[in-house]
């Protein structure tokens, strides 16, 4: 018997952004290991993931797992680890089981939770690693029409921008050639991933100015079970074939492509196909997720009166041009004054000056 044709998958499934479960070309000729390396991700080396203090986030969590790999935290005596945690570590709100593995300590401030990753002493002590989250503290856009001759090394080198970059990667394609063997072929999209909250609003490469957009990542697919949300790294369930659906690798199935029956809507494509309606909900609900609302939008224009469209400083001296005005402000003005001095142990703030302004402006 002669050796048996690898199935080859129609060419629409081989276009989608490759995941690390793929198969790809991985000859080893000279030409092929240099390709590899020119289009590496390249990340920066000396980046510790941490929260910015300027942080807009209001939540600040820390992961922590046992150094032991596979090994659950969760078999540890909840009572008794959250007083050692709070023992030796300063601003914590609350622990909440994520898994067996994993639990999240979350922190009022972005200085007490970053304090908590470097507190080495009291990590190793408890045989556990501490980790951030990237969502929070890290955000990815992308810029289009890039020349597909430089490496990702090369792009990072000549990027100027305002915002901290902690990593460049070109988007790949995955291709078939003629002998049906799957290779990765750059595009002109690269993905830049920022230290920061907020996307910059243009980044410049070489003198030239490339816009940012929002990176919008692909659906996460197991290519073992073929469900959503996980790699088949991580799997645990039964194979299941994209093209007939039973219980084997698509390589082993006698069905053709053309008779193939999807898992999610029995639809006549593959279970992998980007045609298929399930996975184009999942990927609408991928940019839902990233969709940010401008604040402005939250309202209806028609409720509120348009704004005086001047200076501010100008609006400013029209107010103070108001007698009424000025009586109010120096109303208030004596009455912190006054409260001040009546009583040394209250502190002129800010919420002070307010909560006596609205006094002095209610009717009498």
């Amino acid at each position: 018997m002669g050796k048996r044709k690898k199935k080859k998958l129609p060419e629409e499934e081989v276009f989608e952004e490759t995941t690390e479960e793929e198969e790809v070309d991985t000859s080893t000729d000279e030409d092929s290991e240099k390709e590899q390396r020119k289009y590496k991700p390249y990340f920066v080396s000396d980046y510790s993931r941490r929260y910015p203090e300027d942080s807009v986030l209001v939540d600040f969590v820390v992961f922590i797992e046992s150094n032991e790999e596979k090994k659950p935290i969760g078999t540890r005596d909840m009572m008794s680890l959250s007083t050692h945690i709070k023992r030796f570590n300063k601003g914590i709100k609350y622990l909440q089981s994520m898994n067996k593995y994993k639990i999240g300590v979350h922190f009022e401030k972005p200085s007490l939770a970053n304090a908590f990753l470097n507190n080495v002493t009291f990590l190793n002590e408890y045989q556990m690693k501490a980790s951030i989250p990237a969502v929070g503290t890290e955000i990815t856009g992308v810029i289009t029409n890039v020349p597909n001759n430089l490496s990702n090394s090369r792009i990072f080198a000549m990027l100027t921008t305002y915002r901290k970059i902690i990593c460049v990667k070109r988007i790949m394609r995955k291709r078939q050639n003629d002998a049906g063997r799957s290779f990765l072929q750059p595009t002109g999209t690269v993905a830049i991933t920022f230290a920061s909250n907020v996307l910059p609003d243009h980044v410049d490469l070489h003198g030239w100015r490339f816009l940012v957009n929002q990176y919008i990542p692909p659906v996460k697919q197991c290519y073992n079970c073929l469900r959503y949300g996980h790699l088949a790294k991580y799997c645990k369930n039964s194979m299941k074939c994209s093209i007939c659906t039973e219980n084997h690798s698509y390589k082993d199935c006698n069905m053709t492509p053309d008779k193939a029956v999807c898992i999610h809507c029995k639809g006549n494509h593959l279970s992998i196909s980007g045609q298929c309606p399930v996975k184009k909900q999942k990927i609408k609900e991928n940019q839902a997720k990233l969709h940010k609302t401008p604040f402005v939008d939250l309202f209806n224009k028609n409720e509120f009166p348009e704004l005086n469209k001047k200076n501010p400083k100008d609006a400013l001296m029209s107010l103070l041009k108001n007698d009424d005005i000025i009586n109010i402000i120096l109303n208030t003005v004596i009455k912190v004054l006054t409260l001040n001095k009546s009583n040394e142990q209250t502190t002129i703030s800010s919420q002070l000056v307010k909560d006596v302004l609205i006094d002095t402006m209610k009717p009498k």
